[in-house]
C-alpha cells in the first residue's frame, strides 16, 4: 500500500493575565505531509514498512516566566523532516 497524508492543526490563542507581559498571545498552527509505502511479504511473515514526513510548525506557543509569574507567548516557528 502507497499512502500520502496531509493535516493541518492549530492551538487557539488567549489573554495573558500576569503584569508586565504581553495582553493575548496568538494561535500556533502545523501543517504536515507525509508519504509512505507499507507491505507485507513472505506469506505475511514479513512487514515492511517506510515513511518520509514534513512538519512546518508557526507561531510556537511556549510558557515564558517574568519576575511576577509565568504567563505563554509566541516563538518563531520550525521544520522536523526525515
Amino acid at each position: 500500500m502507497v499512502y500520502a497524508r496531509l493535516a493541518s492543526g492549530y492551538r487557539p490563542g488567549g489573554p495573558n493575565t500576569v503584569p508586565g507581559t504581553p495582553a493575548q498571545y496568538n494561535p500556533d498552527k502545523t501543517y504536515n505531509y507525509e508519504i509512505g509505502l507499507k507491505a507485507d511479504v513472505l506469506e505475511h511473515r514479513l512487514s515492511l514498512e517506510t515513511a518520509a514526513y514534513y512538519i512546518d510548525w508557526r507561531n510556537i506557543q511556549v510558557p515564558l516566566l517574568n519576575g511576577l509569574g509565568g504567563y505563554t507567548g509566541n516563538a518563531g516557528e520550525a521544520k522536523s523532516q526525515a
